[in-house]
């Protein structure tokens, strides 16, 4: 999770494993932000994130979780941001690939699907619909050039904000 004041992540330390387990579901989830379906209803969410900005690996002052799912085609992540200033959520990047969109509030998924620890398959979004996919190795370099197909959309909520992802 990506914000200019906030930035929470679930990697606990150097070498640390992070494991989270999705749940298999059979119901259509439409990718609109709203997590109104019921697989979101079921089971616990993913809560122990830490900080990364301003205060490394600390807790933060706002809650995020978040609920993974999966079918026969593709990954799912239902996000859940509370904000206890919901009117000041900060997003004006509406393109695509565009790194300014680390400059708005930012919910970025990263999977380390080599499983070497160094590199990630990034996947962001702001509340406008701004969104970028990037391949990053050692939290150093992104590149931009890794293209996929998938979709993500996030959502006002009067607690703060929610996000959907689906990455085939």
């Amino acid at each position: 999770v990506v914000s200019p004041i906030h930035q929470a992540w679930s990697h606990t330390g150097p070498g640390a494993d992070r494991v989270v387990r999705g749940e298999p579901t059979n119901q259509v989830i439409k990718i609109d932000g709203r997590l109104d379906e019921e697989t979101w209803q079921q089971g616990e969410p993913s809560t122990d994130l830490v900080e990364r900005k301003p205060r490394l690996r600390q807790t933060p002052p706002v809650r995020t979780y978040f609920k993974v799912r999966f079918d026969h085609e593709a990954l799912y992540f239902g996000v859940w941001c509370e904000e206890d200033k919901p009117d000041q959520i900060r997003a004006r990047t509406r393109t695509r690939d565009s790194f300014s969109i680390f400059s708005d509030d930012t919910l970025s998924i990263k999977i380390d699907h080599a499983h070497d620890h160094r590199t990630t398959l990034g996947f962001a979004v702001n509340l406008v619909g701004g969104r970028i996919e990037y391949l990053s190795v050692n939290e150093q370099s992104m590149r931009t050039e890794y293209d996929t197909v998938w979709q993500a959309r996030a959502m006002r909520s009067e607690k703060g904000w929610t996000a959907e992802f689906r990455i085939p």
